[in-house]
């Protein structure tokens, strides 16, 4: 169960808006630093929609550039 407690208003109505679609295109993932707790966010929105829809992931950055963003 994706955790939407610590999003405001604004987030909650776009991440309602996302969870109902059935195809998600996330793009420049890792363009920039991201904190833990972020990171911990994005996990669980893609292990949210997994199940639920397609989804597609673009980067410019190899996974290990991504763990060095973290």
């Amino acid at each position: 169960m994706l955790n939407t407690s610590g999003y405001g208003r604004k987030s909650q109505i776009a991440l309602n808006w996302i969870k109902q679609s059935d195809f998600i295109i996330i793009d420049d993932l890792m363009y920039t630093a991201i904190d833990l707790v972020e990171a911990n966010r994005l996990f669980q929105l893609i292990d949210y929609l997994y199940e639920r829809c397609s989804i597609i992931l673009i980067s410019n950055k190899s996974p290990v550039q991504w763990y060095e963003l973290l």
